[in-house]
């Protein structure tokens, strides 16, 4: 019997934490997204049920140096965050941690919809419109291994002309592998811009993807 103990004790020691990882629903186990971020340990879940969310702790949401998954329970036409305008929809902080997940959410009127800073990234099933600079922020160096950002079936696209932000920046991001699949970016600045430093610019492959109606070009590459 002691031995069947001890063997048992070494099985569940030696389980994957993502066994463990928790669920914490959104507004059920915490009022604002940002709550509930803030409450996970890496590889738990944000699941946030439908509605329309804004104001405080639900723009502006940080996700500092952890791997999470944020997800709606029904998916972006029924779960918006709303930025009002002058704040971020997500601010991702990695340095270098594991990729974040976004999934199933429509992000609007923000300054910049998803902000990742020396982070990783997956975003699917996401859309975001009326962003005043860009919908997806890429700011970070050297990495090792490269920082990486998965972007599939998304929408990038501004509704309210007044709006002139840019679908995909890149700002010195030397070292991200960068994949879209599936995914429209319409009626922005651009498409894609690299500003790039020491003429590098990101790995990125662009497959199956619409972009179209952009007032300035698709894709722009400058120093």
């Amino acid at each position: 019997m002691r031995n069947r103990l001890i063997l048992y004790g070494l099985i569940i020691a030696c389980m994957p934490l993502t066994l463990w990882a928790a669920v914490i629903h959104v507004p059920g186990d915490c009022p604002a997204i940002q709550a509930a971020v803030d409450s996970c340990a890496g590889g738990d879940t944000v699941m946030v049920a439908p509605g329309v969310y804004s104001g405080d702790g639900n723009r502006d949401i940080s996700i500092l140096a952890i791997s999470i998954t944020v997800i709606s329970s029904d998916g972006p036409l029924w779960t918006i965050i709303d930025g009002g305008n002058g704040y971020k929809g997500f601010n991702i902080i990695g340095g270098g941690a594991p990729a974040t997940v976004i999934e199933g959410f429509t992000i609007q009127n923000v300054s910049y919809g998803v902000y990742c800073d020396s982070a990783s990234v997956v975003m699917n099933n996401v859309i975001i419109e009326d962003f005043l600079f860009r919908a997806i922020h890429f700011d970070g160096f050297l990495y090792d291994p490269p920082l990486t950002a998965d972007i599939d079936e998304c929408i990038i696209h501004q509704i309210d002309p007044s709006y002139q932000g840019t679908g995909i920046g890149f700002r010195g991001a030397r070292s991200v592998i960068v994949s879209v699949y599936g995914s429209i970016f319409s009626d922005c600045l651009y498409g894609f811009e690299f500003h790039t430093l020491e003429n590098r610019v990101p790995n990125f492959d662009i497959q199956k993807c619409v972009v179209r109606n952009n007032l300035l070009d698709g894709i722009w590459t400058h120093s």
